[in-house]
């Protein structure tokens, strides 16, 4: 004997695996790439990405809605002394179930903020000769 046809859902709690192998890059002009490997869990329904200027400040989101795809274009300035960007990317399935954050991607920003003048201190003249007393730049990048 058969049994009639029963509606049957279970209830999915478990969120996808976490985005992996992170990788990306700033140019000169401030365009911002990520790019991570497709999520293979069959219920993807997109990508959130999260930023911070520290690793271990809160991650904001960038993404208003899912993305899609496994790529994420972004903008940044320049003039900052803030060095770096840090990513992360959280996938989401059908059921709204999110992925651990994946691991922190740092982007290095190109170096356009001038280092700060050196000061001069003190100075002594005589018939044929100047001598100056100078205070080094305080960035730490000065060569």
């Amino acid at each position: 004997a058969s049994s009639p046809p029963v509606f049957c859902r279970f209830n999915d709690v478990k969120g996808p695996e976490k985005p992996k192998n992170l990788r990306g890059y700033i140019d000169t002009t401030g365009f911002v790439r990520v790019v991570w490997e497709p999520n293979t869990d069959r219920d993807i329904m997109g990508y959130t990405v999260l930023f911070a200027n520290d690793p271990a400040h809160v991650f904001t989101p960038l993404t208003e809605d899912f993305l899609a795809v496994s790529v994420f274009d972004d903008r940044t300035t320049l003039r900052t002394l803030t060095r770096r960007l840090y990513y992360r990317v959280i996938a989401w399935d059908q059921k709204r179930n999110p992925s651990p954050p994946s691991d922190i991607l740092a982007l290095t920003r190109p170096d356009r903020v001038p280092p700060a003048a050196p000061a001069i201190e003190s100075f002594a003249t005589t018939d044929s000769t100047v001598q100056l007393q100078w205070r080094p730049s305080a960035s730490d990048d000065v060569r």
